[in-house]
């Protein structure tokens, strides 16, 4: 998701210049990376008050990414009482499956227990792939199979 956000804002900004069709394709770039529209409006916001020159576009830009990526309460929380659920959704190919095996080692190596639910029932080689991290992390996984039900 990155990288084909990153790819998509070098060609918008190629230009050099912070004409409108540059600030739509800005836009463009941001929506189809899956961002929300609030975030983009605001993102665009924070860009055009800075108003950047040709050549201060691209710091604009990160300086407005920076400033949303610190936004907020970062921590990691736990119900009040076990168990915690964490549930990650989202497009394909976003990470998901590595930041879940991330965020179980994180727990693991705080002495919390943790467990590995293979919910993708679809995708070709989902199950295998949370079977391998649950393997490396020495973890126990749920699953079913291919074309189950992931809440049975």
């Amino acid at each position: 998701m990155l990288g084909s956000l990153l790819e998509r804002l070098r060609k918008a900004l190629s230009r050099g210049k912070a004409e409108e069709a540059t600030w739509e394709e800005v836009e463009e770039a941001l929506i189809l990376s899956d961002m929300t529209l609030p975030t983009v409006e605001w993102l665009l916001g924070e860009i055009k008050k800075r108003r950047p020159n040709s050549e201060g576009l691209r710091g604009a830009l990160k300086e407005a990414l920076l400033e949303l990526l610190s936004m907020g309460d970062h921590r990691l929380r736990e119900g009040p009482q076990p168990p915690t659920v964490y549930l990650f959704c989202g497009a394909n190919g976003t990470g998901k499956t590595t930041t879940i095996a991330k965020l179980a080692h994180r727990l693991k190596r705080k002495g919390r227990r943790a467990l590995l639910s293979a919910c993708d029932t679809f995708r070709a080689a989902a199950i295998e792939q949370v079977e391998e991290w649950g393997r490396r992390l020495g973890l126990p996984v749920v699953r079913q199979s291919y074309g189950a039900d992931p809440a049975a």
